[in-house]
């Protein structure tokens, strides 16, 4: 873990795709979490989340404002008329192609978005070890969600770096996930140990060979001692997803019908329930390319009530 600044101090951050955490960890002590707060419960994780809504009101200062974390899913589930849910950005760091997104009519980066989740766990760090932090070692998975490639995934841990560092990092180390967690068991050992560790997150899995234990420590660790690793892009995402494509997706018109011209085609497009499917995707529905589209596919749908549903579910940001 990366020093704080501080003699002997050292913090610890779980970026995730569903959750994110931070520790702190000082030799001789307890490791302490920072804690957050949601409806009145103290947890030691916060969701990977952004909420943004546009104030209209003349009572409030009028523009967007947003959210992170536990603070965002009560101003998410509290609205009326709901605003802007971002989930899962963690899933798109290794995609070239998505550069960022717009949220009422202001184009984001998907640094910058990733930026406002790590400042706002810093500072709420920081209000409870009340001390700066300012130098981290965060977890990263074995193989970023899509990369197919070892260029993607550094491209992947590049654009990580890049979001912490404007976050009011000055130094970065990362660390494989299924590592550290080896790492954490290690600390529970009398015997050196040959262990396999399986790390199932909401974006992929990873897995590790590698030998821990006290012996181990005394030489201090080897290169050799990491066996191997690999991690795949599949873990609870892939299962969501797999919920909304058999049991969802159908009841908001999914194989449904419309007649165009004297013919039957599919009523909305597929690639809509494709991005049904994911939550990272899900929010992004929400553009007017979309609305014109199921708009459209409503009025000549033969089960018009179905598209009513998706376009619900669209407008109304339900992914959560």
């Amino acid at each position: 873990m990366g020093s704080a600044g501080q003699e002997d101090v050292f913090f610890g951050i779980d970026f995730g795709t569903t959750n994110s955490a931070v520790a702190m960890f000082q030799p001789g002590r307890q490791v302490q979490l920072a804690r957050f707060r949601f409806r009145g419960e103290e947890m030691p994780a916060c969701r990977s989340v952004l909420y943004f809504e546009q104030s209209k009101s003349a009572r409030v200062q009028r523009g967007v404002h947003g959210w992170s974390g536990a603070e965002a899913i009560e101003r998410y589930l509290e609205a009326e008329e709901k605003g802007r849910l971002i989930q899962s950005l963690k899933s798109h760091l290794s995609s070239r192609s998505l550069t960022g997104t717009e949220v009422f009519g202001r184009r984001h980066r998907l640094e910058e978005l990733v930026t406002r989740i790590a400042s706002d766990l810093r500072k709420r760090a920081e209000e409870q070890f009340m001390q700066p932090v300012r130098r981290a070692t965060v977890g990263r998975p074995v193989r970023f969600v899509g990369a197919e490639s070892e260029d993607e995934d550094e491209f992947a841990v590049s654009r990580l770096r890049e979001a912490f560092m404007a976050a009011g990092f000055e130094e970065v180390d990362f660390e494989l996930e299924p590592v550290g967690a080896a790492f954490a068991y290690e600390a529970t050992l009398d015997r050196d140990e040959l262990i396999l560790i399986g790390d199932f997150g909401g974006g992929t899995s990873d897995f590790s060979l590698l030998r821990v234990g006290p012996g181990i420590r005394r030489r201090r660790r080897r290169a050799e001692d990491l066996l191997g690793n690999t991690g795949v892009g599949l873990a609870g995402d892939a299962f969501d997803a797999r919920i909304v494509r058999k049991l969802v997706s159908p009841a908001l018109g999914l194989h449904s019908e419309a007649r165009s011209l004297n013919k039957i085609i599919p009523a909305v497009p597929a690639w809509i329930y494709t991005h049904l499917e994911h939550w990272h995707y899900l929010s992004f529905l929400r553009t007017n390319n979309v609305r014109e589209i199921l708009k459209s596919a409503q009025l000549r749908a033969l089960e018009p009530e179905k598209v009513e549903a998706l376009i619900a579910v669209v407008e109304g940001d339900l992914g959560y």
